[in-house]
């Protein structure tokens, strides 16, 4: 579409914006929506990304050592019992999850 234009975009769409010009409305992905289920899914989801999306969904600091950032999450999570995701990434990836306090919270590579 051309700058100008409108376009109507309805519930179960998304639309892409390249500079000026915007993209045709496409389905949307339901992963996009699993937060209103309470749910976090990962498809291939970089370990940095999961973990920033996860932290939003608990209290206190919840980080990734960046030299395991780039491995990949599959799954889906629960946004509603965060420590039980983290437990399932430790048992799942090469990584500990380190509790410096209860709510200081960081994702390590395993020893």
């Amino acid at each position: 579409m051309a700058a100008g234009q409108h376009c109507d975009v309805y519930a179960g769409q998304q639309i892409s914006l390249y500079g000026d010009r915007l993209d045709s409305p496409q389905p949307a992905p339901a992963s996009g929506r699993a937060w209103t289920s309470g749910m976090l899914v990962a498809e291939g989801m970089p370990l940095l990304q999961f973990v920033s999306e996860l932290s939003r969904y608990r209290h206190g600091y919840l980080a990734c050592d960046e030299k395991i950032a780039g491995l990949r999450v599959v799954g889906t999570f629960s946004i509603k019992d965060t420590d039980r995701a983290l437990a399932a990434l430790g048992s799942v990836l090469p990584v500990t999850i380190k509790r410096t306090l209860p709510w200081w919270v960081t994702v390590e590579a395993r020893a």
